[in-house]
């Protein structure tokens, strides 16, 4: 066939040059091509293509940029997620404590720890840690409302 041939001739001088293009047959045609975008701008610069080159370029960034937003907001949503549940427990956990009248059973660092949490309930574990007189840390306030659902638990089997 003569329109293979024609392709193959174009796909061999590419070859020559550096480049690395495929063939394919789309609606009767052969049709030279590459997935590569990088393969294609530096094919349009060789060529001269210098707008064209630009485009993908433009286009390629914007592209990344956006990968990147979206990355990063999905991180964002799942984490606000994590610490939504985090937080519904340990608020579960305190109020279980008080309406059984085990709060009382806490020692002092983690019953100011439970008022805290239930005063600032939005905040997260650094801007709550800064709360206490002296100021713990958020990983200081994790552990503390950790004990404090671990306790609920422990009570709950008590039947208390």
């Amino acid at each position: 066939e003569k329109k293979l041939v024609g392709a193959l001739k174009i796909m061999n001088l590419l070859d020559e040059l550096g480049f690395n293009f495929k063939i394919r047959l789309r609606q009767n045609k052969y049709v030279v091509y590459s997935k590569s975008s990088e393969e294609i701008a530096y094919f349009l610069a060789v060529i001269g293509a210098n707008n064209a080159t630009f485009t993908i370029m433009n286009n390629k960034i914007l592209k990344g940029i956006r990968n990147d937003a979206n990355r990063v907001k999905n991180c964002d949503d799942a984490n606000i997620g994590k610490a939504v549940n985090a937080s519904h427990r340990h608020t579960s956990a305190i109020k279980y404590l008080i309406e059984s009248n085990n709060i009382t059973r806490l020692p002092d660092q983690l019953r100011e720890t439970a008022r805290l949490r239930l005063e600032y309930n939005e905040l997260n574990y650094a801007e709550l840690g800064r709360k206490f007189s002296p100021v713990i840390s958020k990983s200081g306030v994790f552990h503390r409302l950790e004990k404090i659902v671990e306790l609920s638990e422990e009570f709950k089997k008590e039947g208390k």
